[in-house]
């Protein structure tokens, strides 16, 4: 009962409000995915995890997982296409600051991927 109570009050706080009124603006979860996996670099970075660490598990797996998920938003809320290019150019703007040149590659595979979440939401892919 104590439990529901909190619950209660957190669902209604003005944080929550006001975080929930901002996810009604269509872009803002893709800004969100894009930054939030950029911080985690930089944060991985300073938690003292290697380079190859970072760029196997980070760059390949959960950035990859991420670029899906921004094509997956970019078409369930008929956002523009242009949208696909905002998480590869944020990642080659990190990569110019922080690693190695080979890096941007990367960015091209996000960007296909992307494109490869937006096709999928829009079963334009053969199943």
């Amino acid at each position: 009962m104590k439990l529901t109570k909190m619950l209660g009050k957190i669902k209604n706080s003005k944080i929550a409000l006001k975080y929930q009124k901002i996810h009604q603006i269509p872009f803002v979860p893709v800004i969100e995915l894009a930054v939030g996996v950029i911080l985690l670099a930089f944060l991985l970075g300073l938690i003292g995890l290697g380079k190859n660490y970072r760029i196997g598990l980070l760059f390949g797996l959960v950035n990859i997982c991420t670029a899906f998920q921004i094509g997956h938003l970019i078409s369930k809320r008929n956002l523009s296409k242009w949208w696909s290019l905002f998480f590869p150019i944020a990642f080659a703007l990190t990569v110019l600051a922080y690693y190695a040149n080979y890096n941007y590659f990367f960015s091209g595979i996000y960007l296909l991927v992307t494109l490869l979440g937006i096709a999928h939401q829009q079963n334009k892919i053969y199943r």
